[in-house]
């Protein structure tokens, strides 16, 4: 049974690392992720990564065979549609090395902190995956638990779904090469 079996429109995919860059990122953010999508539809993610240099849909085979958490929140599918918005507006944003270069030099403060250092010295139209996929969670359901969304990473969105888990499961996946 493939990947396309366990997730759902709406849920947020958190890869585990699988390349040097992805165990840095993970290490730095002192995770077990190091990167973050959502389900756009049966066929389709939503992210932004360093390959492409800006937001784009991806086939969801593009992660079959890849170790991940997913979160699921009945609050995101209830705006399914306005998630689905979101990812169409922001298609084509340019992804931000400067963001995680912040990121990293600012790793050592909490969530919230960083978030505001983060959005001082980055861009809001620059984004890292986990930023932008905060920004569509926050804009489209005004959840506040993703309103910091300057300076998010991987492991802060595995964090937030881990803290509220009256709103939030996660599962592991492991999958299958």
């Amino acid at each position: 049974m493939g990947l396309k079996a366990h997730v759902t429109a709406g849920d947020v995919l958190l890869l585990t690392p699988r390349n040097f860059v992805g165990r840095l990122i993970a290490k730095i953010t002192f995770g077990k992720v190091n990167h973050a999508a959502i389900v756009f539809d049966a066929n389709s993610v939503f992210e932004t990564d360093g390959d492409q240099l800006k937001a784009d849909f991806a086939p969801i085979e593009k992660y079959e065979g890849r170790s991940m958490y997913i979160i699921r929140a009945g609050y995101i599918r209830d705006n399914l549609s306005k998630v689905q918005r979101l990812c169409k507006f922001y298609s084509g944003s340019p992804y931000s090395y400067w963001d995680i270069v912040t990121n990293a030099t600012f790793f050592f403060l909490t969530r919230q902190i960083r978030s505001k250092v983060v959005g001082l010295f980055g861009s809001k139209k620059y984004m890292v995956c986990s930023e932008l996929i905060s920004r569509i969670l926050y804009e489209a359901t005004g959840n506040k638990v993703w309103k910091d969304f300057e300076g998010t990473t991987p492991e802060d969105m595995r964090d937030i779904a881990l803290k509220n888990p009256l709103e939030h499961t996660i599962k592991s996946y492991e999958g299958q090469q």
